[in-house]
C-alpha cells in the first residue's frame, strides 16, 4: 500500500513537472501596451515561435480559388475577382475566429458608409459599430493617429490592435464597401490579452502616441541604446575587389547599419548599386544569411530613391538599416562588381553579452526568378500564376516581409512594346486553344492586367491553402488603384513608380502610370508570420518575363541559428542591365 502511494506520489510530480513544461501550459498575460509596443518592438523578431502561435489574414480573394482535397489538385487557382469574397454564404462575415488573438491591419480600396460591427468574445453588443470607412479617419478621436491610420495612395490602412480573448467575428453591412485585408495573430492557448472595448484609456492613448511617433521619427539609428557601441569602418573598393567591412567575434547583436550617401548622379546609381553588394555571416558558418545588392538592402531599387520606412530607407545623409541581428560572432563584407572604384563608409552600432544561442538570426536574400525548394512544374501549370518569393524548409522563424522591383514596360499602354509583345502566352498546354485557361488569358490578361493584381499567398509550416491569401500585389503594400504616386510610411512605401522617384510626386507618362522601374516596400514587424518547420512565399504573376514584366525580390527574415536557406549571390550579369528598353509614349 505504501509503495503504491509513493509511485502516486512520484506519478503526480512527474505529469506536474510535464505539465509545466508545456509551452501551451504557461499562460501569459499580454498587456494592451505591450500589444501596442510590437508594432516597434524589432527584437521580438528574434524569438523562436511558440507553439500554436498563428499568423494569417481574412481577406475578400476570389473563393473559385481552392484546394480539392479529396483530388489533391488546386482549382481555377488564377480566379481574380476579389472583392467580394466572405467566408459565409449570406455575403456579410468578413472574419470568425476564436482567440486569443489580435488584429494588427486592417486595409480596404473602398470602404463606404455602411457599417462594420466587431463583436469581441461573444459578446451581443458589437464594441465598434458604425461606418466602416470612419475606422480610417485619422481627423479625429479615437483613431486620430496618422501615422497608425492612414491613407497611402488612395489604400485605407489602420494599424491599431484590436485584442480579443474568447473569439472575434466581424459584419459588413449594406453599403459597407468592397475590398478587404484583415491580418492577425493567434496566440498559443493560455495566453491571457485584454478584449478590445471599443474606446481607449489613458494609458492606452500614451501607448499608442508612442507607436505613432516611433513611427513618425523612421529614420537611421532608431533603436541605437545609450549602452551601444559605434564602429566606423571606410572601405576603398577596386573594381572587382572584396573587402571586410567589420567583424564581431562576441555575443551580441546589431542594432543599426549605415552608409553615408554615395557621391553619383541619379541614373548613374541604379548600376552602381546593384554592382556593389553586401553579405553578413553569423557565426562562422559557411554561407551568408544575408546578401543582396547594396541599394536592395537599404530597401529600394532601381537606384537610389530617398524614402524612410521602419527597418530601412534611404536619406539625404545615408543609407540606413534597423534591423535587430543577434549573433555569437558576426562577419560583414562588401564587393564591387561595378566598372568604377568605390569607397563606402558604414557606422555600425551593436549592443554586446547577451542570451543569443535561442535567438532567431537575421537573413535577406535578393533574387530573381530563383525557384529553390519549389515544385516548378506545379507552379507553373496546376498552380499558376504563382511566382516564387521565398522557400524555407528545415528551420523555425518568422517571415517579416520584402520589398520588390518591377520593371513593366507595359505594352497595353506603348505602342512599341504592344506590337512584340501582343501574345504573352506561357507555356503549357493550358494555354494554347482550346484550353481551360486560354480564354481567361486572353480576355482578362491580355486586355487588362497589370502587375498589381497578383495576390500574395504564403503557406506555413506545409499547408495546402494558405493562411494568407492577399487580394493583389498593390494592396498588400498598402495602396490601392494603381496610383503612381510615390509614397511612404514605416510599414509600408512606394520610393519609385516610373519617373516619380521622390515621396509625394507623381508622374504619368502614359496610360494611368506605373510604366518602367517600380519598387514598394512592406514590413511585417507586428504582423511578422511565425513558422515551425517551413514557409513558402508567392505573388502571383499574371504576365511572363517575355511580356516583358521583370520581377527581383529583397526579403527579410528570421530563421534557426545554425541553420541554412536556399538562396545563393547572384552574378553582376543578372543584377543590372536586364532591363528591356521602352518607350514611354502612350499610343
Amino acid at each position: 500500500m505504501k509503495k503504491e502511494i509513493k509511485m502516486t506520489k512520484l506519478m503526480t510530480v512527474f505529469l506536474a513537472t510535464l505539465i509545466i513544461g508545456l509551452p501551451w501550459a504557461e499562460a501569459k498575460d499580454m498587456s494592451y501596451e505591450e500589444l501596442i509596443s510590437r508594432l516597434y518592438d524589432m527584437k521580438h523578431l528574434t524569438t523562436q515561435p511558440e507553439k500554436g502561435e498563428k499568423s494569417g489574414s481574412f481577406a475578400s480573394w476570389d473563393r473559385a480559388a481552392r484546394y480539392d482535397e479529396a483530388a489533391g489538385k488546386y482549382v481555377k487557382w488564377y480566379a481574380n475577382g476579389d472583392g467580394n469574397g466572405f467566408i459565409n454564404r449570406d455575403g456579410t462575415t468578413m472574419m470568425k475566429m476564436d482567440g486569443p488573438g489580435v488584429i494588427w491591419r486592417i486595409w480596404s480600396a473602398m470602404p463606404k458608409e455602411g457599417s462594420v460591427k466587431f463583436y469581441i468574445d461573444g459578446s451581443k453588443t458589437p464594441v465598434i459599430d458604425g461606418p466602416f470607412i470612419d475606422m480610417f479617419n485619422n481627423t479625429k478621436p479615437p483613431y486620430d493617429f496618422p501615422e497608425l491610420v492612414h491613407i497611402k495612395a488612395r489604400g485605407q490602412n489602420y494599424f491599431i490592435p484590436i485584442p480579443f480573448q474568447k473569439s472575434i467575428r466581424i459584419q459588413g453591412g449594406k453599403n459597407w464597401g468592397k475590398f478587404y485585408q484583415i491580418s492577425y495573430t493567434k496566440f498559443p492557448e493560455g495566453t491571457q490579452v485584454p478584449s478590445f472595448t471599443g474606446t481607449f484609456s489613458d494609458a492606452d492613448k500614451a501607448a499608442l502616441r508612442k507607436a505613432n511617433d516611433i513611427w513618425g521619427k523612421r529614420g537611421p539609428k532608431l533603436f541605437v541604446s545609450d549602452k551601444a557601441k559605434a564602429k566606423t569602418a571606410s572601405v576603398a573598393l577596386a573594381t572587382g575587389e572584396e573587402k571586410t567591412v567589420a567583424e564581431f567575434g562576441k555575443p551580441g547583436a546589431i542594432t543599426s547599419i549605415v552608409l553615408d550617401r554615395l557621391s553619383m548622379d541619379r541614373e548613374e546609381s541604379i548600376e552602381i548599386l546593384r554592382q556593389l553588394t553586401i553579405s553578413i555571416t553569423w557565426d562562422g558558418q559557411s554561407q551568408p544569411a544575408v546578401w543582396s545588392p547594396l541599394g536592395d538592402f537599404f530597401g529600394t531599387a532601381a537606384g537610389e530613391n530617398l524614402f524612410r520606412s521602419l527597418a530601412t530607407g534611404m536619406t539625404k545623409e545615408g543609407y540606413y538599416t534597423n534591423w535587430y541581428m543577434p549573433f555569437n560572432k558576426a562577419k560583414i563584407v562588401v564587393r564591387n562588381d561595378g566598372k568604377k572604384a568605390q569607397t563606402l563608409k558604414f557606422t555600425i552600432h551593436t549592443e554586446d553579452g547577451g542570451d543569443v544561442d535561442k535567438l532567431l538570426r537575421y537573413h535577406c536574400k535578393w533574387h530573381r526568378d530563383d525557384f529553390s525548394g519549389f515544385d516548378k512544374e506545379q507552379l507553373q501549370t496546376e498552380r499558376w500564376p504563382d511566382w516564387p518569393v521565398l522557400k524555407i524548409d528545415g528551420a523555425a522563424g518568422r517571415f517579416c516581409g520584402f520589398q520588390a522591383h518591377m520593371w513593366n514596360p507595359n505594352h497595353l499602354w506603348n505602342k512599341e512594346c504592344r506590337s512584340k509583345y501582343e501574345k504573352p502566352f506561357p507555356a503549357g498546354d493550358a494555354f494554347k486553344p482550346g484550353g481551360k485557361l486560354h480564354n481567361f488569358y486572353m480576355r482578362d490578361v491580355a486586355q487588362h492586367y497589370w502587375w498589381g493584381e497578383g495576390d500574395e499567398k504564403f503557406f506555413v509550416d506545409g499547408e495546402k491553402m494558405p493562411s494568407t491569401f492577399g487580394t493583389g500585389t498593390e494592396d498588400y503594400f498598402g495602396y490601392a488603384w494603381g496610383t503612381s504616386q510615390a509614397f511612404d510610411s514605416a510599414l509600408q512605401a512606394q520610393p519609385r513608380n516610373g519617373a516619380a522617384d521622390e515621396i509625394g510626386k507623381t508622374a504619368d507618362r502614359a496610360g494611368p502610370g506605373n510604366i518602367g522601374h517600380i519598387t514598394m516596400v512592406r514590413w511585417q514587424i507586428a504582423d511578422n508570420v511565425p513558422f515551425q518547420k517551413s514557409f513558402e512565399a508567392t505573388v502571383e504573376k499574371y504576365h511572363p518575363n517575355h511580356w516583358p514584366l521583370l520581377n527581383a525580390y529583397a526579403v527579410s527574415w528570421y530563421q534557426t541559428a545554425g541553420t541554412e536557406d536556399y538562396y545563393k549571390a547572384v552574378p553582376p550579369s543578372e543584377r543590372s542591365n536586364y532591363f528591356i528598353p521602352a518607350t514611354m509614349k502612350a499610343p
